[in-house]
């Protein structure tokens, strides 16, 4: 009887189908996640040793640019907007404004990163070299 209860409740929850994709997620997370000893990185990597031309560099430091400025810019109005509906009362809107501001602001961090990993010309800066850098 047992027996019969077990059988008809791993088919009714599919347990052999989540065991499967349990097992495929876990192995392919694994194989993703682990990182081989001879692709190990140490640090820095200068980016002229990436072959990248003077004239990608200086594309890619206006474009970083400005898509920086586009996203602060973006970043102040949806505060000031969210500011706004905090004083008017409506808390969720406020709390929505909130959560887009501060994506444009991570946005705005990203692009300020990486402008200044190609003016020092390294890639792989930490956060206090980056903090360091800024305004050099």
């Amino acid at each position: 009887m047992f027996k019969k209860i077990g059988r008809g409740l791993k088919a009714a929850t599919s347990y052999s189908f989540l065991k499967e994709s349990f097992s495929f997620v876990f192995s392919t997370s694994k194989k993703v996640l682990t990182i081989p000893p001879e692709h190990e990185c140490n640090g820095k990597i200068a980016i002229e040793s990436l072959n990248v031309t003077e004239q990608e560099l200086k594309t890619a430091k206006s474009a970083f640019r400005l898509l920086m400025w586009v996203y602060l810019i973006f970043f102040l109005i949806i505060f000031t907007y969210t500011l706004t509906c905090f004083v008017s009362g409506a808390l969720f809107t406020g709390v929505v404004g909130f959560a887009a501001s501060l994506a444009c602001l991570s946005l705005a961090f990203k692009y300020s990163f990486w402008l200044v990993q190609l003016k020092m010309g390294y890639l792989g800066l930490t956060f206090k070299d980056w903090r360091e850098n800024l305004w050099k």
